[in-house]
C-alpha cells in the first residue's frame, strides 16, 4: 500500500505486473492511497493520471518496482510528476481537419493519442518529459505529412504545435504470394 503523490484527489488507474510476466491486474484508485493484495514476488507498478488527455494539467506515468514478501506489508509511495503537454490545430488540404487523430510516441514504444475536436483543435496533456515524434492522420485518411520530431519536451511545459497534412494520400496495393 501507499500514497499516490502530486495526484490529489484526482482518480488512477494503477497496474502491476510480476518481473517474471506470470501476474497482472488493474485497479482505479481514488483519494491519493491505494492498497493491493498481491502474492509475494517482485512487481512493478505503474500509475497513470484517468484525467482525459486534452487536459494539459495532467499528470505524467510513473512506474515503481516493489517486493511483496509473505506475512509482511510493503509500503510504497509513488510520486507523478507533472506532465508535459502539446496542443494546436491541424489542418489537412488547408482546411481544419475535425477528428484528426494525434499520436506522439517515444523511442521506449511508450505511445500517448489524441482526438481533435470538431475545429481541429487538439490537446495532448501527460507526456512524460523527453523526445517524441508526432504522428497525425485526418479522419478519413486522406491527408499525410511526415511526423514532426519534438526533441525535448519539458516537464510542466505546454509547446504550441500546429499541423499541417498538406500531401494527398494515395492508395497502396500489395500482392501477397504463398
Amino acid at each position: 500500500r501507499g500514497a499516490i503523490v502530486g495526484l490529489g484527489d484526482s482518480p488512477a488507474d494503477i497496474t502491476w505486473s510480476s518481473t517474471d510476466g506470470t501476474r497482472s491486474g488493474t485497479r482505479r484508485v481514488t483519494g491519493g492511497v491505494y492498497s493491493l493484495d498481491l502474492a509475494p514476488g517482485t512487481y512493478n507498478l505503474t500509475v497513470s493520471d484517468r484525467r482525459p488527455t486534452y487536459d494539459v494539467t495532467k499528470r505524467a506515468p510513473s512506474t515503481v518496482q516493489v517486493t511483496v514478501v509473505a506475512g509482511r506489508t510493503v509500503q510504497r509511495n509513488v510520486r507523478l510528476a507533472e506532465g508535459a503537454s502539446i496542443g494546436g490545430t491541424v489542418r489537412a488540404g488547408g482546411k481544419v481537419a475535425p477528428k484528426a487523430r494525434v499520436v506522439a510516441a517515444r523511442k521506449d514504444q511508450t505511445v500517448f493519442t489524441s482526438t481533435a475536436d470538431s475545429r481541429g483543435n487538439f490537446a495532448l496533456g501527460g507526456l512524460p518529459a523527453g523526445a517524441y515524434s508526432v504522428f497525425t492522420y485526418d479522419a478519413r485518411g486522406g491527408w499525410t505529412a511526415r511526423s514532426l520530431y519534438l526533441p525535448r519536451l519539458k516537464a510542466g511545459a505546454y509547446k504550441p504545435v500546429d499541423i499541417r497534412l498538406g500531401t494527398k494520400a494515395g492508395t497502396l496495393l500489395v500482392d501477397v504470394y504463398a
